[in-house]
Formats: C-alpha cells, sequence, structure tokens
C-alpha cells in the first residue's frame, strides 16, 4: 500500500489573478467551482470543470480564480508516487511494477457531493488527529488515487485497443504478433506501447490474465484441467500445470482437491 501522510486539508475560496506556484508537498485538488484557469503537465483548462487533479512535490502548476471559488486542496507525502514520461500521468509505485495513474479526471455533476463529503471527512480526520482518524485520512487519500486509476481508457490509443483483444476470450489461441497488426502496429512497437501505458509486457499481461482465469475455475468450477486450460486459452494443461505450479507452488491437481472437497 501506498506510504501516504496527509499534512493539510483545506478549501481555497479567494479571487486571484493567474499565477504559477510550487509547493513541497504534493497535493490532491478537488475543483468544484470558481477556477477560470488552471494549468497543469499537458492539462491547460479555461475554465476547468469539476474534476480531481494530482499534483507532484515540486511540479509547476498555475490557477487563477474569481470570488466563490470552491477548490479542496490535500497535502500529502507520499514516496511512492514519481513523475512519468507521459506528462498527463503520474507513476505509483506497487510491488515492483510503475503503474501509469492519470492526473486529472473529471468529476460528473452527480458526483460533486459524494466528493465534497469525502474531502470534509478528510478536513475533519485533521481536526482531531488521533492515530486513528490519520490513518482513515490516508486511507481516504489513497481512494482518491485509486479513482484516478479506475477511470476507463477512451479506448482510442493502441496500447487500450491491445488490452480489449487480451481481455476478450475469443482471441485465446491469435498470436500477438497477429492481435498487434489489428491493432496497426508491430509486435515489437506494441510491446512498447503497451509497457509505457501499463507498465507490462502484452505477453506477460496475457500470461497473468491465462493463470487468473484458470485459478478461478480451478476454485470455483467442476471442469476438468484440460477443460480450464483450454477456456484459459493454453494449448496444453501441462503448460497451465507448470505455470500454476510456478506460481502458486502447487500441482492445480492439488488445488483442485483441496477447493472441491466439500
Amino acid at each position: 500500500m501506498l506510504d501516504v501522510e496527509v499534512r493539510h486539508v483545506g478549501v481555497f475560496r479567494d479571487a486571484g489573478r493567474y499565477k504559477v506556484q510550487r509547493t513541497d508537498l504534493s497535493l490532491l485538488l478537488f475543483h468544484v467551482r470558481g477556477l477560470t484557469r488552471l494549468v497543469l503537465p499537458a492539462h491547460d483548462l479555461s475554465p476547468p470543470p469539476p474534476c480531481l487533479v494530482l499534483i507532484l512535490a515540486g511540479e509547476a502548476h498555475g490557477i487563477a480564480a474569481r470570488s466563490r471559488c470552491e477548490t479542496w486542496v490535500v497535502q500529502f507525502t507520499c514516496s511512492g508516487l514519481t513523475t512519468a514520461p507521459a506528462p498527463g500521468r503520474v507513476l505509483c509505485r506497487h510491488a515492483g511494477h510503475d503503474v501509469a495513474v492519470p492526473r486529472y479526471v473529471p468529476v460528473r455533476e452527480a458526483g460533486v457531493p459524494f466528493w465534497r463529503r469525502e474531502f470534509t471527512n478528510l478536513r475533519d480526520d485533521l481536526a482531531a488527529p488521533t492515530p486513528a482518524a490519520m490513518l482513515d485520512a490516508a486511507l481516504r487519500c489513497i481512494n482518491v488515487i485509486r479513482h484516478l486509476l479506475s477511470v476507463p481508457d477512451s479506448g482510442a490509443s493502441p496500447a487500450a485497443r491491445m488490452k480489449s483483444l487480451l481481455d476478450d476470450r475469443t482471441c485465446n489461441r491469435r498470436s500477438l504478433k497477429d492481435l498487434s497488426r489489428d491493432c496497426g502496429f508491430s509486435v515489437d512497437h506494441m510491446r512498447l506501447l503497451f509497457r509505457k501505458r501499463f507498465g507490462i509486457t502484452p505477453a506477460a499481461y496475457r500470461a497473468r490474465k491465462r493463470l487468473s482465469v484458470a485459478n478461478d475455475l480451478i476454485a470455483s468450477s467442476d471442469l476438468s484441467l484440460k477443460e480450464i486450460a483450454a477456456v484459459a486459452g493454453y494449448r496444453h494443461a501441462s503448460h497451465l500445470s507448470a505455470d500454476y505450479k510456478r506460481a502458486f507452488g502447487l500441482p492445480p491437481s492439488n488445488a483442485m482437491r483441496r477447493f472441491r472437497q466439500d
């Protein structure tokens, strides 16, 4: 889990001319209304809609506001966040992998009351900073970052198209070369695009996906090992057995007996 410490939560309400600034702490913004301009790496919004924004410590950002502004600002520290090659994203380090997180996500009007409550609760946590309240604040901050990560990709990028094909079980037996061609690129170039977007190669993603599907069927179905291998996209049950034992430390036949003993 990200090592987050929330330092301050406030609401920006004052009018002001456009100015560029930097902070020593990372920021989470929830803008509701009143900003006339918001400038971030890869974004220049004039005016910005209701949105959630992630800004890392030391990054330049610019704002201008009119009266009756409402922009919530969370100042926090987190060692697991770094700048990404793509300016519209931030890298989140988890389990040895860098995961790209969007730094800006619009919020629909229907979602404004929910996020206003979340940021109000964050402020309340810091008003009575017991250990439990500080943990709650950190978890709420992480939940905002989780939401940024969970917003679906537009699907327009070649990497997103490739991921969609890899998630489609009807494409289980098609080669990565064929799938890459469907996305308009060579397999080598698609590997670069996919890794840049998702932090993992298409081959590694497919292997994890197949193993995840197989593990779910082993635990929750009555299918034979051969049938499970076919559904998950393995050409031979022996390939599934080898991958499963490597990942979980026991043969899938043993796991089947353990899960299905009832």
